[in-house]
């Protein structure tokens, strides 16, 4: 309890600590539904989608509605747009000349029941992490002069791992009915008080214009039109520790990206000649005690034209550059430089994507994303496995009166060795795929008195990471600020590699892999893997907005697993989930 009136404390002295004033330079939250609202009101106007670049604060917001031509919109769209502007344009809570301040204040509560209480962790949920809101939370927004805006928040919520340090067999799902209350995350078995003390998940400061905005603290960010996720930056990352600049118009953005996560070296035995045997991935760490040491940072840039209102054109470059003792190459930060040419493959590991979107008739939108890992430029005569990731999909939105029909067919393809690279800093290739290397998969960490310390994995781009053939169907109806229906059809088959796979320079698999002999970091022995896992998820969900603090949900999914685990003898996975909550804002 010390701790949250401490932390409380500190949130009000330090936001007291700024001079506040009403402007646009909010950053929206990415989960924010005027994001969809925008992209379908672009979509039923014919044109190619606004940036898929999120967030976008305020300012770019009424940018992208200024750029269209309310005259030709139906009631429909006008719906929608009034809907955007009406966000957007909230002004704070308290307001004297140029100064200004909102606090806000939510509280919901959520239930969750699955049937199968074998099948349990977070990360097995349809209804994941980061849509299951806390059950209780404070923010603070503040406005300084023209140009400045601050947030940050308060969270009750459950801890992301439910289990006890040893016992993770009592993780999040270990019993058929949960809740988002942390005094009684299982109305079943309140066996234990778990209470998240990691918040702030947003907390940051920013400083903007009517043309560009700098960012600097944590948020989350996604890049690309992807509905099942993006290549390069996919917005299930909890949230990013970085520096975010973007300057725009209606014809060109530009954004530069800078975030850290912690060095493999914490949660990795560290690697030693002698030892081949000593990078055995380890994510449990009993105390917050650890020394932390190492720098991991993922820096990118991404360029993105509206070519003449008929489509959209984006490429993004990204290194994630690591050194283990704490350095880093101030050389690198160039934000127009090519960081492929860079060449320093020991500390740095580069990735490629284009993105593309047109409306070749109104209502309609084709969209597609490649993404470049592994390739040899003429000249470099490497011989290394190719690591590519391809996406296509097609989206419709139709206005019907002041409500929007809407649907979305999409399929990815990741090569085995998407994301994954070796560690190349052993002249010695036996030891290569035995260290940790420089991947494109980061953690989060998660500390809990109850758990200890957590380093929670996950591909900082697609979220299903590599070795994934992924079909999406998704159709909908909603209104607005009102109430929505929608269902969704996801079948993904994965091969046997994942992102604990080592990386080795001679493979030529392709997905999905139905055998898995490399070395795995977190798999002793890969030798059952002999089949591709077949998932699919059919599912339902709603929400009604009972007035304009009051909302309602529901979701339900049916989980079907074939081959669970990639092993062909293992029985068919089944798991029914239903999500259902009420919450109140103020």
């Amino acid at each position: 309890m010390k701790k949250i009136i401490s932390a409380l404390f500190l949130l009000i002295v330090a936001t007291n600590s700024f001079i506040y004033s009403s402007n646009n330079q909010k950053i929206q939250n990415i989960n924010s539904d005027i994001y969809f609202a925008l992209s379908t009101l672009y979509i039923s106007q014919g044109l190619p989608q606004s940036s898929t670049a999120k967030p976008y604060s305020s300012a770019e917001f009424i940018m992208a509605l200024e750029a269209l031509d309310t005259s030709k919109m139906n009631d429909g769209e006008k719906d929608i747009y009034d809907y955007i502007y009406s966000i957007v344009e909230e002004s704070p809570k308290v307001n004297y000349k140029d100064m200004g301040y909102s606090f806000t204040f939510d509280t919901n509560l959520e239930l969750y029941y699955h049937d199968n209480i074998d099948y349990i962790g977070r990360d097995k949920w349809v209804r994941g992490w980061e849509e299951q809101l806390p059950f209780f939370g404070v923010g603070l927004e503040s406005w300084s002069s023209d140009i400045f805006y601050g947030f940050s928040e308060f969270t009750l919520q459950n801890y992301y791992h439910t289990g006890g340090e040893s016992d993770l067999s009592k993780d999040f799902g270990y019993s058929s009915l949960l809740s988002n209350i942390p005094m009684l995350t299982s109305p079943l078995n309140p066996y234990m008080l778990d209470l998240n003390l990691n918040f702030p998940y947003r907390a940051f400061v920013s400083a903007g214009g009517d043309s560009w905005t700098v960012q600097v603290g944590r948020d989350r960010v996604s890049w690309g039109p992807g509905l099942s996720g993006n290549f390069m930056l996919g917005e299930h990352v909890p949230y990013h520790n970085m520096l975010r600049f973007t300057t725009y118009s209606p014809i060109f953005k530009y954004t530069f990206i800078s975030s850290f996560f912690p060095h493999p070296s914490l949660y990795y035995n560290n690697y030693e000649d002698e030892t081949l045997d000593a990078t055995v991935q380890t994510r449990a760490i009993s105390t917050q005690n650890q020394l932390l040491s190492g720098i991991n940072m993922f820096m990118a840039h991404r360029l993105e034209w509206n070519v003449h209102n008929l489509f959209n054109f984006a490429i993004n470059e990204s290194i994630m550059y690591q050194n283990i003792d704490n350095f880093i190459d101030l050389q690198i930060f160039n934000p127009a430089s090519i960081y492929h040419n860079y060449y320093i493959k020991t500390n740095a590991n580069s990735l490629l994507t284009f993105e593309t979107d047109f409306t070749p008739i109104k209502n309609i939108n084709i969209y597609a994303q490649v993404a470049i890992d592994e390739f040899r430029l003429l000249g470099e005569g490497l011989d290394y496995p190719s690591a590519f990731g391809f996406m296509l999909g097609l989206r419709g939105a139709y206005p019907i009166k002041k409500g929007l029909a809407y649907g979305s067919i999409e399929w990815v393809k990741t090569d085995p060795y998407l994301y994954l690279r070796g560690n190349s800093s052993s002249t010695d290739s036996s030891k290569i795929n035995k260290t940790y290397g420089i991947n494109y998969v980061i953690a989060i960490r998660n500390y809990s008195d109850k758990t200890g310390l957590f380093y929670d994995e996950a591909f900082l781009g697609y979220e299903y990471g590599n070795d994934t053939i992924v079909t999406n169907l998704n159709l909908g109806f909603k209104k607005f600020g009102k109430w929505g229906i929608e269902g969704n059809i996801f079948y993904m088959q994965s091969g046997t590699f994942d992102m604990w796979t080592a990386w080795e320079g001679f493979a030529t698999d392709t997905t999905p892999t139905t055998s898995h002999d490399n070395y795995n970091y977190n798999d002793s022995d890969t030798s059952d893997r002999d089949s591709v896992e077949s998932t699919l998820v059919v599912g339902i969900n709603g929400q009604y907005q009972i007035n304009n603090r009051l909302n309602t949900f529901t979701q339900l999914d049916f989980i079907t697993i074939k081959n669970f685990n990639n092993i062909s003898s293992s029985n068919t996975l089944h798991d029914i989930q239903l999500s259902c909550g009420i919450g109140l804002k103020y």
